[in-house]
């Protein structure tokens, strides 16, 4: 495997990103990611175009307007923490549950983890082991419409603990068309395109996730 690794890394770097550097036009979704690529040999002088991701049709298909979080920003009671993804290694959900957990006043939080994969047992085995089980809800795959309608829609915060650092999520911007406030890995990809809609923590600090946690349920005004 580490043969293989150490080939694949000489054939990309030394014969692909030559061949890759004689494109016309370089365009990127963010600049961390820009950066990974210069810093790795493709030319430099290609232009950020950000997602090509339509936010105005999604808002409009759930009746959702800018003031859509605003008004329905709660001053009291449970705050739901959502995130949603499939169930695989480096999503961050083992992350995430190991900052809820260390939550205090954890009855005013309830996390919803959406999705499912191969890695939901190990995902229900670190909910019991950390005592978590009546503060956390696992709904399973739902539909499209479901998803949106019911869980972004009604989300009071979103979180994202753990992407590769140079590239951006789908998952995020369909949080952002909600109006939902994110909290997300800082310095890369994801911290770029959310800008002032995110609190962001130091990547892989469990304790600092878990500050922002507390942070950001605790300040309705922070949240609008």
């Amino acid at each position: 495997i580490r043969a293989k690794k150490k080939l694949r890394w000489y054939l990309e770097k030394y014969l692909l990103m030559p061949l890759a550097s004689r494109i016309d036009i370089l365009s990127y979704s963010n600049p961390v990611l820009q950066d990974a690529y210069e810093d790795f040999g493709m030319r430099k002088g290609g232009e950020v175009m950000a997602d090509p991701y339509d936010y105005r049709a999604l808002m409009e298909k759930y009746d959702m307007t800018e003031s859509s979080y605003r008004s329905r920003n709660k001053r009291s009671g449970v705050i739901t923490v959502f995130y949603s993804s499939r169930m695989t290694p480096g999503k961050g959900f083992d992350v995430l549950l190991a900052a809820f957990a260390k939550v205090r006043n954890k009855e005013r939080f309830h996390l919803v983890l959406g999705g499912d994969g191969p890695e939901r047992p190990l995902i229900l085995t670190a909910i019991r082991k950390l005592g978590i089980e009546h503060s956390v809800s696992l709904p399973g795959w739902v539909s499209k419409d479901e998803l949106y309608g019911r869980y972004f829609k009604t989300a009071d915060i979103f979180v994202q603990a753990r992407w590769r650092n140079e590239l951006t999520a789908c998952v995020i911007l369909d949080a952002l068309s909600f109006g939902l406030p994110c909290i997300l890995p800082a310095g890369g990809g994801l911290a770029w395109v959310s800008k002032d809609a995110a609190l962001c923590f130091r990547d892989g600090d469990i304790h600092d996730l878990t500050h922002k946690i507390e942070q950001l349920g605790s300040d309705a005004a922070l949240r609008a």
